[in-house]
């Protein structure tokens, strides 16, 4: 990321105090990022990542085209696909530029990489809209949105999908609480609705009126109405911490 961040931006961004939920590793390098800009940081993180043993029994051994999700889809697939290395080809495609980028650390490229880095962006390129009789494999966590997989499906792909991990609830003590409460954090940065809920659920709702919390898509934002939050307090934006910087900017200029 280029640092052309001007004095007055710097002035402004060293009163802000935000709290990073992500998960180990990436709130550690988000969380250095931050604060090497000048911004008071705390990094806790909500969830934890378990790598679990794939099923692939019944995976058609011809793909066309394999999707990573995450960076986590790339960590936890890593050490099946180097002691399996037939398995992947080189039709790759990945939901964002941070997954893209993640590969590349392990000697692989994506060919298919979405400027709007979610499922509908994905969806909406030219490869997606022939995809009849195609045999695409997700390569994923537990849980997560189907969103993907159902629309692949109803486009007459025949989608199989892998878990390598799962998401923990991080187990928040009184001493950790007690410190946010004290840190009173202007920002919060949630990386997935069960991130929002756990942290709502160790944290409580005290002082959330003054707290914007960053979460990464619209349908997170949906979430976050239906268990009561307000519109005021959530802002949506990329997962990228470029893109999460240049929102908090934003929202001081209008402040």
């Amino acid at each position: 990321m280029q640092r052309s961040h001007d004095n007055k931006k710097n002035k402004i961004m060293v009163k802000n105090r935000i709290l990073v939920t992500r998960s180990l590793p990436d709130g550690e390098v988000l969380s250095a990022e931050l604060e090497s800009l000048g911004f008071d940081v705390m990094l806790c993180p909500m969830i934890t990542i378990k790598s679990i043993t794939p099923c692939i029994e019944n995976i058609n051994k011809k793909i066309d085209m394999f999707i990573f999700i995450s960076r986590n889809a790339v960590r936890f697939s890593y050490p099946f696909i180097k002691n399996h290395p037939d398995f992947i080809n080189q039709n790759i495609a990945t939901i964002g530029i941070g997954t893209s980028s993640e590969l590349k650390l392990y000697d692989y490229q994506a060919n298919i990489v979405p400027k709007l880095q979610n499922s509908e962006g994905m969806l909406s390129l030219e490869y997606f809209k022939s995809i009849k009789n195609k045999n695409i494999c997700i390569i994923k966590g537990e849980g997560g949105r189907k969103y993907l997989e159902q629309c692949l499906v109803k486009k007459g792909a025949i989608v199989s999908a892998i878990n390598f991990y799962k998401r923990l609830d991080v187990k928040i003590n009184i001493k950790s609480r007690s410190q946010i409460k004290k840190f009173n954090p202007n920002y919060v940065i949630i990386s997935n609705f069960q991130s929002l809920q756990n942290f709502i659920k160790n944290i409580s709702r005290w002082n959330l009126h003054n707290t914007k919390i960053i979460i990464p898509s619209q349908k997170t934002l949906q979430h976050c109405k239906n268990i009561g939050l307000k519109q005021k307090n959530l802002t949506v934006c990329s997962p990228h911490s470029k893109n999460i910087i240049e929102t908090i900017y934003d929202n001081q200029k209008q402040r």
